[in-house]
Parts: structure tokens; C-alpha cells; sequence
């Protein structure tokens, strides 16, 4: 049983017309996937900060043209693309997140090449079977943000860094390095790339393991040195010359704002990963150093580095686990190299356990999945909802504030204010009929604010939506002069 297995396995390594086969079934299942009730979800805040760039800066070619670099340091490809989008299909839930779609579907077919390049055909298509059934991975592809673009161009960064140093072949390296622009281009959490290529050079020289020649990292160093140092030269000069720095802009927005313990961030970033690709992930790392130790060490920095890095910054800046998201098809290919290995190294009754372990892999996501479509609103809060239950029920000089306005103008005919702009002491609103959209989750309101609130007001409906471990909740109140409490 075990050799037949075995040789199974090795022999997919060769038949091509079978790997091309399954690669498209994967990828058809990942397109269906990422566009199935893609334009039904309501936008939640974060892609309403999107939609809001896109309009000040990526709306016309005239726009993009004035922001874009050397105006800008950076070029963000999915806002370019995404103002495209709108201006051909208008501005809706489905064309906003279009690109977003397209670009994390082609992840999967893109991606497998690389990873069949370092470690086989085996282990890449299991490795983007996982990656095109992920929730995490499907939530980013089904929003209008920029998370699937930065995880494409990071991974591909990643992989020709490795595949140029280990055949010494520069144009990789510098494929490498455009990538890197383009998706710290998308965010700057795209640099984490630097600390996971210095985690892996020091192991090789603590460890005196067989690496790249040294002159190779000489040169490597170089030509990826003297591009931060141009960066960091003039962004520092910007900063002193009273102009917008962007590095004192991201601190000013994250430093000392810290919102989650390491614990609990980590708890968070190993359910976004998937537990059961977690800790086999953890395996399959200890598998493949022992099995290939670059190549293996490599991986592993690639998937742990951002982790570490953002558990220990998460005490002094907010932090939260789509920071790491670049990280999840390193996940992926350490639980791949985990199944090859049980698939590969087991007999009799072992194989159907190794087998068992693989399903166990698929449906535990395609369950999440199910959810996600079923009955969890594609995770995010029920806005558009919400606003048309207030907009059915709306009478004239009716007044309705919220805590995410912002999401007002797409769903509802009339203004909607900042709740925590109202003026308790004020005359204006006395005798009117007031409208409280109150989201928790995502929002915030003054305490005074919900005391009078809570005290005044009726809850005419929860508009509920549930995740595991976290609910996302409208809650909709109406202060009626006509009904008040005495």
C-alpha cells in the first residue's frame, strides 16, 4: 500500500496534463468562490475609506496621473485598476470589489508556479487548494481593499528573492524588487519582507549552514539597501522641510495607540490562518528543515517573522491580524509539505489517517465558508440593511445620526450625522424625532451620549450579525417626543 501510494504521489511529479488539470479545477473552485454573492454584502467602513480615496485621488486619468510617482513614493496598482472599475460599471458593492476579486482568483494559478518551482508539483497544488478554500483569503478577495494585490506581489518578492539567490540569477532579484515596490506600494506592511530575508541570513551564519555564496548576498544587500536608504534620505528630508513625511505619519497614526494584548492578537491571528493549518504548519516546518534546511528555514521565516514581529509590537502601536495577512500562503505550503510527508511516509492504515488529516484540512474551511455565505453577511456589518429599515420608516424632519456616517450616503436618500456630534445641550433637536444607528463593533460613542440615548430612546431593532468570537451588531433607536418617557 505504502509504495503504491508512494509512487502515486512521485508520479504526479511528471504528468504534467494532470497537474494543468487539477490547477484549473482549483483555480475554477477559487473564481466561484470569490465571485459567488460578491456584490451582495453591504460595504462596511474600511471600504468606505477606500471608496473615498479612490473618488480624491484615482477617479479620472487626469487624477491618476497627478498621484502617481514621482509625485508620489508609491503606486498602488488596485486603486488604479479599481478606479477603472467604477468608472465603467458605476459605483456599487460588485464593482467596487471587482478588482480585489480578479486579483486574489489569478493569486492561485500565479502563485502555484513559484511554489512548484521550490518544492514540486505536489506540494503546490495542495498548497493553493488550501489557499483558494480560505476564508481569510476569500474575505479580502470579496472586499474592496487593497490585501489581496499586497499578499500577491509579497509572495512573488519572496519567492524570486529565493529562487535568485539560490541559482544566482539577477534578473530574478530584480523582479524581486519591483515586486517589493508594488506591494509596499498597496502598504507598507509589504516591508516585512526585509526582516524575513534578515532572519534567514543570520540563522545561515549562526548555524554555519550552506548558502548562497556570500558575494551573493553582497550584492543582494546592496541593491536592496541602497533603495531604503533613498527612501528613508528623503523622507526625512520632506519631514524637515515641514513637508508630509510618511514615515512620522504612520506613527503619529499607530504609535502609542495600542488596542490589542499579544495574547489575544495572536489567538486572533491563528484563527484567521485556520487552527488546523496552524499547527500542522507547525509540522510541516519542522519537516521540511530537516528534510531541505534553506529552502525549509526559508519558508518558515516567511510564515513566523510577521507573526513574531507584530505580537511583540502590539503592547506600544495598534495592531491588528490582517497586518500579517501577507504571511498566509507560507501557511499554507508548510501544511502542504506536512500532508506530502503523511501521505508519503505512511503505510496500511496510516494512509487513510493521512488522508483523513487532508480532508479534516478541506472541509474544516469549506464549512467557515458555508457560513460566511449562509449566515454571516460575508462578516461584516449589515449597514445596508439597517439604513433602509430607517429610510421605510422615516418621517419629515425626522433626524438620523450613526457612528459610521460615512456609510450613509450610499444607502440612505437624506443626511446622516456623527452621533457623537450631538449636542445634548443644545435646542435645535427638541420636539424632532431622532434616529441612533449604533454600531459598537466597529464604532464608538460618548458615554454621555449613550446614557441619554439608552435613556430616551426605543430600540426598535438589532440588525445582528455573528462570527465566532465576535458579534457585529446595529443597533437602531428612536428618541420620539410624541412617546418619550416621563
Amino acid at each position: 500500500m505504502t509504495g503504491q501510494s508512494s509512487s502515486k504521489v512521485a508520479d504526479l511529479e511528471t504528468k504534467w496534463l494532470v497537474q494543468y488539470g487539477l490547477l484549473t479545477a482549483i483555480s475554477l473552485l477559487a473564481v466561484i468562490l470569490r465571485f459567488y454573492k460578491l456584490g451582495e454584502w453591504s460595504f462596511w467602513i474600511d471600504e468606505i475609506f477606500t471608496l473615498n480615496n479612490l473618488r480624491a485621488h484615482y477617479f479620472n486619468l487626469n487624477d491618476i496621473l497627478r498621484n502617481i510617482p514621482p509625485a508620489r513614493d508609491w503606486l498602488s496598482l488596485s486603486l488604479i485598476l479599481s478606479s477603472g472599475a467604477l468608472n465603467i460599471f458605476g459605483t456599487n458593492e460588485w464593482s467596487a470589489r471587482l478588482v480585489p476579486a480578479v486579483i486574489g482568483s489569478i493569486s492561485i494559478p500565479i502563485l502555484y508556479f513559484p511554489i512548484k518551482a521550490l518544492l514540486g508539483a505536489v506540494i503546490g497544488l495542495i498548497s493553493v487548494l488550501l489557499l483558494a478554500v480560505s476564508p481569510w483569503h476569500l474575505f479580502w478577495s470579496q472586499n474592496a481593499r487593497f490585501y489581496t494585490s499586497l499578499m500577491l506581489f509579497y509572495a512573488l518578492a519572496i519567492f524570486l528573492t529565493f529562487l535568485g539567490l539560490e541559482r544566482g540569477r539577477s534578473r530574478y532579484i530584480l523582479f524581486a524588487l519591483l515586486c517589493l515596490y508594488l506591494a509596499t506600494g498597496e502598504r507598507l506592511t509589504g516591508l516585512f519582507y526585509v526582516p524575513v530575508l534578515i532572519s534567514y541570513f543570520l540563522v545561515l551564519l549562526v548555524f554555519r549552514l550552506n548558502g548562497p555564496h556570500v558575494s551573493r548576498w553582497k550584492y543582494y544587500g546592496a541593491i536592496v539597501l541602497v533603495p531604503i536608504l533613498i527612501f528613508g534620505i528623503s523622507d526625512f528630508y520632506r519631514y524637515l522641510t515641514g513637508h508630509p513625511s510618511t514615515l512620522s505619519a504612520i506613527l503619529d497614526t499607530f504609535a502609542g495607540q495600542s488596542n490589542h494584548s499579544p495574547f489575544r492578537l495572536l489567538l486572533s491571528i491563528i484563527y484567521r490562518i485556520g487552527l488546523p493549518v496552524f499547527v500542522l504548519g507547525i509540522f510541516g516546518g519542522v519537516y521540511m528543515v530537516i528534510r531541505n534546511q534553506r529552502l525549509g528555514l526559508f519558508v518558515v521565516a516567511a510564515a513566523l517573522v510577521p507573526i513574531i514581529l507584530l505580537v511583540m509590537a502590539s503592547p506600544f502601536v495598534f495592531t491588528v491580524d490582517r497586518y500579517i495577512f501577507v504571511a498566509l500562503p507560507f501557511w499554507m505550503i508548510l501544511s502542504a509539505a506536512a500532508i506530502q510527508g503523511l501521505l508519503s511516509g505512511t503505510d496500511g492504515p496510516g494512509q487513510w489517517l493521512a488522508l483523513g488529516v487532508f480532508v479534516f484540512l478541506l472541509l474544516n474551511p469549506l464549512g467557515e465558508d458555508f457560513l460566511y455565505y449562509q449566515y454571516q453577511n460575508g462578516g461584516r456589518p449589515d449597514w445596508k440593511n439597517a439604513l433602509q429599515l430607517v429610510q421605510r420608516n422615516l418621517q419629515p424632519g425626522d433626524l438620523v445620526l450613526s457612528t459610521r456616517p460615512e456609510v450613509g450616503k450610499y444607502y440612505f436618500s437624506g443626511d446622516v450625522g456623527n452621533v457623537n456630534s450631538f449636542d445634548l445641550e443644545a435646542n435645535g433637536w427638541e420636539g424632532r424625532r431622532i434616529w441612533f444607528l449604533i454600531d459598537e463593533a466597529t464604532g464608538w460613542v460618548n458615554p454621555p451620549i449613550k446614557e441619554w440615548i439608552l435613556k430616551n430612546g426605543e430600540l426598535i431593532e438589532v440588525v445582528q450579525v455573528s462570527v465566532p468570537g465576535r458579534d457585529m451588531p446595529i443597533r437602531i433607536y428612536l428618541s420620539d417626543p410624541a412617546n418619550q418617557r416621563k
